[in-house]
């Protein structure tokens, strides 16, 4: 079996017991037992995001090691991966990046958080893909590194306070819908608030949902940990920042 061409496989070695999760071989990472009707599960993903965004490794169908990179293997074939959706599908997520969250009130990663951001809507601003800033209320500032530049591709949309999942913003559904957007990535302030209460209803209106572990900050940092590393990848994808860009690689809607 071959992907792209140009990976290179080779025979498995024969039977006896399957081997870790991931070891090292030949300076590959070698993810086993990966059956090629479950390769491509929502766990098995999770644990290949963990590695380095540049790491190449292995994984194995019924008789072949493939060898791959993280971008060849988030291939776009999988309607429920984020990589099957190109740039015209797929809209970033800015979610309440109020300046007084960030300043005083995100918690101490909020600033590093907002970076990241910033770094993505840069990278999205390059793409061509929509750039979304939600705000609670009708006084919220913006950070301000969030609305330079703007231009037809960023639009920003208010919810009434007292809602929390930005889903709940007048008009932004019916926007997404129209865009004919699949595919959200979402950061944002804070972890267990507006991020979680947007990422789960949106998997459940059929959004695929990426939640950029870098970019979301929370006021408690063990909340953060906790909704980040247990909670929220059993409903989203949870990739960092360098990941997301990896996985995405030169890909367009060409």
């Amino acid at each position: 079996m071959n992907l792209n061409g140009g990976v290179e496989s080779r025979d498995r070695p024969g039977s006896g017991p399957e081997p870790p999760a991931f070891e090292e071989i030949q300076g590959f990472t070698f993810a086993a037992a990966i059956t090629s009707t479950h390769h491509r599960s929502l766990n098995r993903r999770k644990q290949i995001a963990q590695l380095s965004p540049s790491a190449s490794f292995g994984y194995t169908t019924s008789s072949s090691v493939i060898f791959v990179t993280m971008s060849e293997f988030f291939e776009a074939h999988d309607p429920s991966d984020p990589a099957f959706y190109g740039p015209s599908q797929t809209a970033l997520l800015l979610l309440d990046f109020h300046n007084l969250l960030v300043e005083k009130l995100g918690g101490p990663s909020a600033p590093a958080a907002l970076d990241t951001a910033a770094r993505l809507r840069s990278w999205a601003k390059s793409r061509g893909i929509v750039i979304i800033a939600t705000m609670k209320g009708q006084d919220g500032e913006e950070a301000p590194v969030l609305s330079q530049d703007t231009d037809t591709n960023d639009h920003t949309f208010l919810r009434t306070p007292g809602y929390v999942s930005a889903l709940q913003s007048p008009g932004l559904l019916d926007f997404l819908r129209g865009k004919g957007i699949k595919s959200l990535i979402m950061t944002g302030l804070s972890t267990s608030g507006c991020v979680l209460r947007t990422a789960i209803p949106a998997t459940e209106a059929d959004f695929v949902v990426t939640v950029v572990s870098d970019a979301c900050a929370d006021p408690v940092e063990s909340n953060h940990g906790f909704l980040i590393e247990r909670i929220l990848p059993s409903r989203a994808h949870v990739l960092t920042a360098s990941q997301v860009l990896a996985m995405y690689g030169d890909r367009s809607d060409a």
